[in-house]
């Protein structure tokens, strides 16, 4: 019987003369040249290496020209670590500096950040090489282990479009950086455990270097790489066990000194796998009801998980950025799914010496390298969907290499070469299919309207797509989805705070200020909640209250600078300009590039008969926000006050450039325009 992962007898090499050298002469014949075969066989690989990067970065070529979606502002474009060389010391040496602990991923975001700012191509681009890179390695660990299916396996995972959220999405650099090592150790460590695969040969060293020291060495390299991808993040730990079930299919039994050299592997992988378990609870929030799951119930979750992401590699249908979170009530019934995976995995190993051990060594490592994903570690996506086509990034090598291979051995057994056009087919469905997925990542309104048509029970979209409509002022649109976002998950405190936002945009302060103190209610820590409610009430008149309001915001986060710069309109609303104006300096010096301090500190000056200074400061508020409407009509007004009219014109100007329906900017306009040909009808 075949048996699955062997090479069939077509792959078997032709036998080598082996034994000892004798003693080389001094006049030694010249090596013979490279054999024909050997040059055909270095042109395939070359051609299947350019197919692999052509076909990659074609198909990933509208990435190139994406935006930044959700969560890239956290890791990105509001990471403030990424500033300045004290920043990257805190990525390192900071827990909690940065949403988690991936030190490795946060500084190749502070080295890009230098390179090219905040424009998204090249963060895009990265994705896609480091994509790349990964596919490479996944052949040549395949050829390695004697897979005659390696290259088929390494396109179908670079064209697979269950990808694209881990390439597309810059915030997932973390899966694309932790492959990159996690792929890299494990071809190391391949080296190290002496494995001779027919596809790689072995590397060389110095005459000088014993066998076992050069072992050791690729032992070490093995172990760092192993460490840059925990670094990376720390879904890497499976690595360990995913070795040693490689191990175990490559040779006949695990023994003692195949598991002692992973022993360190083991415990670092643990000791960093705790902390990223500490900070989903504690920094990111992983805790709540959302969480309160029991044993079963996660292993419900986890039975229900594997087929999700098998199927979604076997037929990658209906992708979705956010999947409709499982309803733990409906799965009472599904226990058979678990213990059919258990019995499956069971029967494979009792007939391993019939059918192989490469189909259980496959469905072993993808279960094992989705594991820390399956719902018995509390991490946050579980808030909003129990899976995410991310998670499995690296898993899904396992049953990639398996199909790969039972498709090219059911090829070769027809006698007709097919294989060229049946896989060039599937990679060019895939290919399609991965352009298209990629397309929905060009920034988060595209996102976040497809996610509602595959998903639109889920109140997260709603949420998001909410703020985006807000910040675009289609506040009526907005509405409408916070609205909806409440229907779906009342008790989320976000979108009480977010619909507040909105109200107070439009003016219904009454009904902002009770979303506010709901979601207060519901979250008491939430000082944006405090700092707006203070807003709103002192709008209101009720200045007692807004007081404490913002003292709390401040008491729960004293670097609040929206919080200090309320605090000051309170006060000055109250006659203590001094102190309102300390508020909005410290303000500023927290956040540099809050428009409104300076607006409300250029007003202070103007109460304290400074108008030169007020004008100062509604420059640096423009200089921060080149539309800042008021600013532009306050600065206006100030010049005119202090006879600069040529000033006051520009700035009028500018503003009706920006404004064209602002008719107190173009009756003042039209005044000093007037004043001035008097003033030169007059000179002549």
């Amino acid at each position: 019987m075949i048996q699955m992962f062997r090479e069939d007898e077509n792959s078997i090499p032709e036998k080598r003369f082996s034994g000892r050298m004798g003693k080389t002469r001094k006049n030694k014949e010249k090596a013979p040249a490279t054999s024909p075969e050997k040059l055909g066989q270095r042109r395939i690989a070359l051609v299947r290496l350019a197919l692999l990067i052509a076909a990659t970065l074609a198909f990933y070529l509208p990435a190139f020209n994406a935006g930044f979606i959700w969560d890239d502002d956290d890791y990105v474009t509001q990471n403030e670590t990424l500033r300045s060389l004290n920043g990257l010391a805190r990525i390192w040496f900071d827990i909690g500096a940065t949403p988690q602990y991936y030190p490795l991923v946060h500084t190749s975001f502070w080295i890009e950040y230098h390179l090219w700012g905040l424009h998204p191509s090249g963060y895009h681009i990265t994705n896609v090489i480091l994509h790349i890179l990964n596919a490479l390695f996944i052949w040549m660990i395949l050829r390695k282990l004697d897979l005659r299916s390696a290259w088929f396996a390494a396109m179908i995972f670079a064209l697979h479009p269950v990808h694209v959220e881990s390439v597309a999405w810059i915030t997932e650099r973390k899966n694309a950086l932790s492959g990159f090592y996690y792929l890299a150790s494990i071809l190391s460590y391949l080296y190290f455990a002496g494995l001779k695969g027919e596809g790689t040969p072995p590397l060389k060293s110095s005459k000088d270097e014993p066998p076992s020291l050069r072992k050791n060495k690729f032992y070490v390299l093995s172990l760092v790489l192993y460490l840059c991808a925990l670094l990376s993040k720390t879904v890497a730990a499976s690595l360990p066990a995913a070795i040693l079930v490689i191990l175990w299919w490559k040779k006949n039994k695990i023994r003692i000194k195949d598991i002692l050299p992973l022993v360190p592997f083991f415990a670092v992988g643990l000791a960093l796998g705790l902390v990223t378990v500490w900070m989903e609870r504690s920094h990111v929030g992983a805790i709540g009801a959302e969480w309160n799951l029991s044993f079963m119930d996660r292993c419900l979750i986890a039975g229900r998980a594997l087929c999700f992401y098998a199927s979604k590699i076997l037929v990658p249908r209906n992708l979705s950025f956010i999947y409709p979170r499982w309803d733990m009530k409906s799965m009472g019934g599904l226990y058979f799914i678990p213990l059919g995976i258990l019995s499956i995995v069971f029967i494979l190993f009792l007939k391993r010496q019939k059918i192989g051990k490469g189909v259980l060594a496959a469905i072993l490592f993808f279960i094992i390298t989705l594991f820390p994903a399956l719902g018995f570690f509390n991490i946050y996506p579980m808030l909003f969907s129990f899976v995410a086509d991310h998670f499995q990034y690296l898993a899904s090598i396992g049953l990639i290499a398996f199909f790969a291979a039972l498709l090219y051995k059911a090829c070769a057994g027809l006698n007709v070469n097919l294989k060229y056009p049946v896989f060039g087919a599937i990679f060019l469905i895939l290919g399609v299919l991965t352009w298209k997925q990629t397309l929905i990542y060009q920034n988060a309104e595209i996102l976040w309207r497809d996610t509602l048509k595959k998903n639109p029970s889920s109140w997260m979209p709603h949420q998001n797509l909410g703020m985006i409509l807000a910040e675009q002022g289609k506040l009526e649109e907005a509405i409408i989805h916070y609205k909806t976002s409440l229907d779906l998950k009342p008790d989320d405190p976000v979108s009480h705070y977010n619909m507040g936002s909105v109200l107070e945009e439009i003016g219904e302060y009454e009904k902002a200020l009770r979303e506010y103190r709901e979601a207060i209610r519901l979250k008491p820590d939430f000082p944006d909640a405090h700092s707006n409610l203070g807003a709103d009430l002192i709008i209101l008149g009720n200045f007692e209250e807004a007081r404490r309001s913002l003292e709390k915001a401040l008491e729960l986060h004293p670097e609040h600078f929206k919080a200090l710069d309320n605090m000051g309109v309170l006060l000055s609303k109250q006659g203590k300009i001094d102190e309102a104006m300390a508020c909005y300096q410290k303000a500023i010096s927290i956040e540099p590039d809050y428009d409104k301090a300076y607006y409300n500190l250029a007003v202070a000056f103007i109460r304290k008969n400074d108008p030169a200074k007020a004008a100062e400061y509604y420059l640096k508020a423009i200089e921060v926000n080149p539309v800042f409407v008021e600013a532009y009509y306050s600065l206006g007004l100030t010049l005119a006050s202090i006879n600069d009219i040529e000033g006051a014109i520009r700035t009028f100007s500018r503003l009706l450039e920006i404004d064209p329906n602002h008719e107190d900017a173009r009756r003042l306009l039209n005044q000093m325009r007037q004043q001035k040909d008097r003033e030169h009808g007059g000179n002549r």
